[in-house]
């Protein structure tokens, strides 16, 4: 078991533990949504092995930030690889972590997801959700 040091606001925490399927944050600048967001595509990816996960932001320069949230966050014993080029880690225990930009929806086709957390979604083009 990988030990993750979360440092957690407690209203994060109360979204985290929450039991909804969906979650749908509106909350102001720097409330930490992104840091939700990295967290809970981790506790997904080490808790199930062998899924596949998404995490989508708007645009590129976006995904960027997330990509080194993940980075940083994720405990390094539990990662397996670490892919640059094209965003992604894979976990010890076989799960895959995608970090992607919504600029371009039909990049987002294709994969089978086990799980998928939308970052700024507001700010997503809308066919990101209902079509890709």
């Amino acid at each position: 078991m990988v030990n993750l040091d979360l440092q957690l606001l407690p209203k994060q925490r109360d979204v985290l533990e929450h039991p909804a399927r969906f979650k749908v944050l509106c909350c102001g600048r720097r409330w930490g949504k992104s840091q939700l967001a990295a967290y809970t595509i981790i506790i997904n990816g080490l808790s199930k092995p062998n899924q596949t996960y998404f995490l989508v932001s708007p645009q590129f320069p976006q995904t960027k930030i997330i990509w080194r949230m993940l980075k940083r966050f994720l405990p390094k014993q539990a990662i397996k690889r670490i892919m640059e080029g094209e965003l992604y880690i894979e976990l010890v225990n076989g799960t895959i972590i995608f970090a992607k930009s919504g600029d371009n929806p039909d990049s987002l086709r294709g994969e089978g997801l086990d799980g998928v957390v939308l970052d700024e979604c507001a700010m997503l083009k809308p066919e990101v959700w209902n079509e890709a």
